[in-house]
């Protein structure tokens, strides 16, 4: 290999490990203490004049949690899902319409703010005293400022894990219920800005010098 060609393909290697260095990576939040109700319509907090606290709420990239967290207070859940009807009370799945939303407040003014698409949800009878439900959907983000500079980027992915505290039905569907749970959100984290110029600068001055090299 030429002197040329080694010199081509270490920068070619250095812009690449630069890039991996600044990939995007996964940002996963963990909600406990996710309190909700339901009233045979709207699914939503059980705080439903305002946000409900939370217990514990947990920011993390790729699996680390972020500076400060887990966060234990000062924390609060707004959700709300519209049209949710028709759960079988004998067990099954039922979907509501989009528009639904939903707002994390982490300590400080951080927070995150998601536009719900169509929420799936899946309800499970255990037995006469007890059963569960589990809530999936897709986001976009509306708003956010997040601890250490993560930005999720859209199609983020929500859920919920929900025990029934109480229960009521027609015989048919449920008509209401209270349950407590946890919550999860997972997306992608989008570089800074800087990151992504800094990436091109390098790469202009690898190929600029190459070139200058050559000659």
């Amino acid at each position: 290999m030429t002197r040329y060609n080694l010199l081509r393909a270490f920068s070619v290697a250095a812009l690449i490990a630069f890039c991996q260095t600044s990939d995007a990576g996964t940002i996963s939040i963990q909600m406990s203490g996710v309190d909700a109700t339901y009233d045979g319509t709207n699914y939503e907090d059980a705080d439903t004049n305002g946000s409900d606290p939370l217990d514990t709420v947990t920011v993390k990239l790729d699996g680390a949690n972020v500076s400060g967290s887990p966060f234990t207070s000062d924390i609060d859940l707004d959700f709300f899902i519209p049209n949710l009807l028709n759960i079988p009370a004998a067990g099954g799945t039922a979907t509501s319409d989009a528009n639904g939303t939903l707002d994390i407040g982490l300590p400080g003014s951080e927070y995150v703010s998601l536009s719900l698409s169509a929420v799936q949800v899946e309800y499970v009878k255990l037995s006469n005293t007890a059963s569960f439900a589990f809530a999936a959907t897709v986001a976009d983000v509306a708003g956010q400022s997040l601890p250490g500079g993560l930005q999720l980027g859209d199609s983020v992915e929500v859920s919920f894990t929900s025990i029934l505290d109480t229960l009521s039905t027609d015989g048919t569907y449920l008509t209401s219920f209270t349950a407590s749970g946890t919550g999860a959100i997972k997306g992608a984290n989008v570089p800074e800005p800087a990151s992504v110029v800094t990436a091109g600068l390098l790469g202009m001055m690898l190929i600029g010098g190459v070139r200058r090299f050559r000659r």
